[in-house]
C-alpha cells in the first residue's frame, strides 16, 4: 500500500499563512490621518522628525551686455587750456642768414611808442618824411622778411617812395590843423594786431601786423586823428610801412 505523500498539503498551508500575514495598509477616510501620513519622497530626519522645506533660492540675473554698453562712462575732467604762446619773430642777423627767437608782441602803448609816433606827426607837420625815417620799417629788416627778387631796390623805389608821397599828401590836407594842434599819442586798438604767417604777404618770415592805428592830437579841446594804414613789427618794435593805402 502506497504511503500518502504529506509534502503537498504542508506546502499549501505554508503558502496560505504567508498570504494572510502580508496585507496592504488600511486606508483611513479621516482627514487628520491623511495630514499626518508621511509623504513619499520627503525624507524624515533622525528620530522621525519632519524636515523643514528649504526656502526657494533667489534667481541670479547675469548683467546684460546691452545694459553695460548703455551705461554712460564717467566724464573725464577737461584739460585746462594752455596759455597762448607768441609765434617766433625773426632776429636781425647777417644778410642772407635767418635767426628766429620766440618774442612777445610789441607793446600797444607806452612812452616809447608815443615818442616814435610823434616823429611821424612832426614829419607831416613840417612836410619832411626823413624826420620819421627811424620809425619807418628798416631796409635791413625788409631784406630778411620779404621774398622779393631785389628787396633793397623794392624797399628804396617802392616802399620808401610811397611813404614820401603819403607824407606830402597828408601835409596838404591836415598839415595846418596838425601845426595848431597838440600831439597826444599813437593809438593801437588792442584787438587789431594779428600774426602774418610766412607766405601770407610775400614774406619769408612772420611778423605782427596791425591795421587801423592812428595818431591822436588835440585841437580846440577836441581829439582828432591821423589814420595809419599799416604797422608791422621787427625786434619787438612797431614800424610804419604804409601811411595811406597800399601800393
Amino acid at each position: 500500500m502506497r504511503l500518502f505523500d504529506l509534502r503537498w498539503p504542508l506546502a499549501f498551508v505554508a503558502f496560505a499563512s504567508a498570504c494572510s500575514a502580508v496585507r496592504p495598509p488600511a486606508v483611513s477616510d479621516d482627514p487628520d490621518d491623511l495630514a499626518r501620513a508621511p509623504i513619499p519622497g520627503v525624507g524624515n530626519g533622525a528620530g522621525g522628525a519632519p524636515r523643514e522645506a528649504a526656502a526657494p533660492a533667489s534667481p541670479v540675473v547675469a548683467p546684460s551686455p546691452l545694459a553695460e554698453a548703455a551705461a554712460p562712462a564717467p566724464a573725464s575732467p577737461e584739460p585746462e587750456p594752455e596759455p597762448e604762446k607768441a609765434p617766433p619773430t625773426p632776429s636781425l642777423g647777417p644778410i642772407g642768414s635767418i635767426t628766429t627767437t620766440p618774442e612777445e608782441r610789441p607793446a600797444d602803448d607806452g612812452a616809447n611808442l608815443d615818442a616814435r609816433g610823434q616823429l611821424l606827426w612832426q614829419a607831416i607837420v613840417d612836410d619832411k618824411p626823413e624826420l620819421a625815417a627811424s620809425f619807418f620799417f628798416p631796409k635791413e629788416a625788409y631784406v630778411h622778411v620779404k621774398a622779393a627778387k631785389n628787396p633793397e631796390g623794392d624797399w628804396k623805389w617802392r616802399l620808401w617812395k610811397n611813404f614820401e608821397r603819403d607824407v606830402h599828401a597828408v601835409h596838404k590836407t591836415q598839415g595846418e590843423a596838425l601845426r595848431r594842434g597838440t600831439f597826444k599819442s599813437l593809438r593801437i586798438p588792442p584787438k587789431k594786431p594779428h600774426w602774418a604767417a610766412p607766405g601770407n604777404e610775400y614774406n619769408r618770415l612772420g611778423y605782427w601786423r596791425v591795421y587801423g592805428a592812428h595818431l591822436v592830437y588835440e585841437l580846440r579841446g577836441r581829439e582828432r586823428f591821423v589814420p595809419i594804414s599799416s604797422l608791422i613789427s621787427w625786434k619787438r618794435e612797431w614800424y610804419v610801412v604804409h601811411l595811406t593805402g597800399f601800393r
